[in-house]
């Protein structure tokens, strides 16, 4: 329908209202006008549960089909709707961000522009995304939860992974692996954000601004943390660790120091590491569990435990993100999707291993 030269910055629609909605021009080539548009919504409805991993509003997104245009590869139109659509849709904040819009450019890219991934493939993860959009968009919580839960099995039941184990099983193991790694990053986070936020911000003291813990450039420079760091840079989470000794030595708020050892002890300490981890896990899978059962009771009895499930809900939605996020890190590397999870399930099971062989020091390398 239109050439390749197509310039799609160019607006076709003037005056359209863009604090309530956007146009978005496909390139379809077909062989006629209705199939072309069939086509084009589709593509758009896909686009449409990429936005959705990246923009959790309460706002539903609604493509409003009734305005449209169709170009000849004169770039002119000679089929469509007068006017423009001034019907109040929703609201894509999402586009504001600038950082999310090139996730969702890189992602769309990857799963539609790209000679590399597989057919397969490429039909899990628009099937999970249409799923995981339509939990986020649904009204009723056991739709959201069902939906959420079929993102899973979408993803993971269809991977030649533990055929031997129950479905619930296979998700468990699954499922784990990615949070672990998340687990074990986000502990010296979680520390660094802390300190670092405490050596930013001031409050007055005898009519001066201080910040709340002090710390020498020094110390400062050589973790990466605090007011001397150079922005942008890249943050090395493990220069922050090695650190901590020096750290403890020269604050004196005893919360904060036992907050730097319990984190440093965790990256050093095989032993407590293998107890927080074997802790987590066992968490993770009773939580899993518990949402699996209200997956059966609203599939075979039609009914679920109405003060769990939004806990529950907020639980899964974290869950799926995480994991769509940490597959796309390794599959736009040109892996397919059963090596990128298998991938992920390794990594997870040496970090376990590392914690039974007194090597839990090794985790600072991956940080």
């Amino acid at each position: 329908m239109l050439n390749d030269n197509f310039d799609p910055e160019k607006d076709i629609f003037e005056g359209a209202d863009y604090e309530t909605g956007m146009n978005v021009i496909v390139l379809e080539k077909c062989v006629d006008t209705e199939t072309g548009k069939s086509n084009a919504l589709k593509r758009i409805e896909q686009i449409c549960d990429v936005f959705r991993l990246f923009e959790h509003s309460k706002s539903n997104f609604f493509i409003n089909d009734s305005y449209y245009k169709v170009l000849d590869n004169n770039k002119k139109m000679y089929k469509g709707t007068i006017g423009y659509s001034k019907e109040i849709v929703t609201k894509f904040d999402v586009i504001k961000n600038k950082e999310n819009l090139e996730y969702v450019k890189q992602f769309s890219t990857f799963l539609f522009a790209n000679n590399f991934i597989l057919k397969t493939d490429k039909e899990v993860l628009i099937d999970s995304l249409h799923y995981y959009r339509k939990a986020f968009e649904c009204k009723r919580p056991e739709d959201k939860l069902l939906n959420l839960w079929i993102t899973l099995e979408r993803l993971f039941l269809g991977l030649n992974l533990f055929p031997e184990k129950s479905k619930f099983e296979r998700i468990n193991i699954l499922v784990r692996s990615f949070l672990l790694e998340r687990f074990i990053f986000q502990k010296g986070w979680r520390t660094y954000n802390t300190i670092n936020r405490l050596l930013q911000s001031k409050t007055m003291h005898n009519g001066v601004f201080i910040p709340e813990i002090i710390l020498s450039k020094e110390i400062q420079l050589k973790a990466n943390i605090g007011e001397y760091l150079q922005y942008p840079i890249e943050i090395k989470l493990s220069k922050f660790i090695n650190e901590i000794p020096n750290i403890t030595n020269e604050i004196n708020n005893r919360f904060y120091i036992d907050m730097l050892n319990d984190t440093l002890e965790f990256y050093i300490n095989h032993e407590k590491a293998k107890k927080e981890i074997e802790g987590i896990l066992k968490i993770l899978r009773n939580e899993l569990l518990m949402i699996y059962r209200q997956r059966n009771q609203i599939v075979h009895n039609a009914s679920f435990d109405e003060i769990l499930i939004d806990f529950h809900i907020n639980q899964l939605q974290s869950i799926t993100t995480i994991i769509f996020y940490d597959l796309f890190k390794i599959m736009k590397t040109g892996k397919n999707l059963e090596q990128s999870v298998l991938d992920i399930y390794l990594n997870s099971e040496q970090d376990i291993y590392l914690t039974t062989k007194d090597k839990a020091y090794l985790f600072i390398k991956k940080l």
